[in-house]
């Protein structure tokens, strides 16, 4: 199992910790192999979660941040693990 850590700036360079952060792990194929989880934090902007089982294959990872209960930002990228 590999572990993954994101970093999350606002404009200028400003790392952000207070927020509430979730990744969903979307498979291509078939909704039974989603994985979902809520990333914390590690500080310095930095954010991290560990998902079990993840098999090898093509995801959409999509990364949804909140601050004081709205979205402020969201993400869908396709990836490729071996």
């Amino acid at each position: 199992m590999r572990r993954r850590v994101i970093a999350i700036m606002a404009g200028a360079g400003r790392l952000l910790d207070d927020l509430d952060a979730r990744v969903h792990l979307s498979h291509p194929a078939s909704i039974r192999f989603d994985k979902r989880a809520v990333l914390r934090s590690l500080r310095g902007g930095r954010y991290a979660a560990t998902l079990e089982e993840v098999s090898a294959g093509q995801w959409d990872v999509i990364v949804s941040l909140d601050q004081d209960g709205k979205t402020i930002f969201r993400s869908r990228d396709r990836i490729m693990l071996r």
